[in-house]
């Protein structure tokens, strides 16, 4: 709601650019609230991203927020090939960016994520090097204290280290990464590495109660945060495993 009114402020002061800026993230929240039905893509009562490129296509800034904003609403949705997309198009872009500002580290952890699950496939197994090119760069702003972003680099490693590390030591890698955002109170990106550390533990067969936990934990924060359609998302997947888990026993 706060958003939202910032947002209509930049409008009643005729500032319309800036608006269109910041614009496709107010559709990721309306997305992410249940407000839109959207899902993966921008489309609802603020912007269609269609539309918006057309539109944005001579504004350099303007392109790049949107596909941005089109690359964060299709991780949390698990739109791999739509994440992917916008990926694609950020990396092409020509903007230059300097130093650690807030969305650089920012395009970088979506983009690495969009990598690292695209590589899961033969066709384009050669671009986890790119996302491990990213993973090195978080760490060291990290590292170097330039930017707050140890819990991005450890999920983007825990995704990047599945085909190599056995599973104990991905899932420290998920726990470790919570943990950290837990610390700096990013509840939005602890809600993503709990629900990407649940995904993990089907994807190895190894759902148990720890998944069932992992995934409440998941709901509770994307529902705190006020993501409500993403926590239904979760619930409702949650309850499909749960009846799946009693008809196979």
């Amino acid at each position: 709601a706060e958003f939202d009114k910032a947002l209509e402020c930049l409008l009643d002061y005729q500032l319309t650019r800036y608006w269109q800026v910041l614009a496709p993230l107010q559709q990721v929240v309306h997305n992410l609230m249940g407000l839109s039905d959207g899902g993966s893509r921008l489309a609802g009562t603020v912007i269609d991203e269609d539309d918006c490129r057309r539109e944005f296509s001579t504004d350099p800034m303007k392109s790049k927020m949107l596909e941005l904003a089109s690359l964060m609403v299709a991780t949390y949705f698990h739109d791999t090939a739509r994440a992917y997309k916008a990926c694609k198009k950020l990396m092409q872009d020509n903007t230059k960016v300097f130093g650690p500002d807030y969305w650089v580290p920012l395009q970088m952890f979506y983009s690495g994520l969009a990598l690292a699950r695209i590589s899961r496939t033969k066709r384009y197994r050669s671009k986890k090097r790119k996302a491990a090119a990213l993973l090195r760069q978080l760490r060291v702003w990290s590292e170097q204290g330039s930017v707050t972003c140890k819990h991005l680099y450890l999920l983007l490693e825990a995704e990047i280290s599945q085909s190599v590390s056995n599973c104990a030591d991905v899932l420290s890698l998920y726990f470790d990464a919570a943990n950290a955002a837990s610390s700096v109170k990013m509840i939005h990106h602890e809600a993503l590495i709990y629900e990407l550390a649940a995904q993990y533990t089907e994807s190895v067969g190894m759902v148990d109660e720890n998944t069932r936990v992992l995934y409440e934990s998941s709901r509770a924060l994307y529902n705190t945060w006020g993501a409500r359609a993403k926590a239904q998302q979760i619930q409702d997947h949650a309850a499909r495993l749960s009846t799946k888990a009693v008809g196979d026993a």
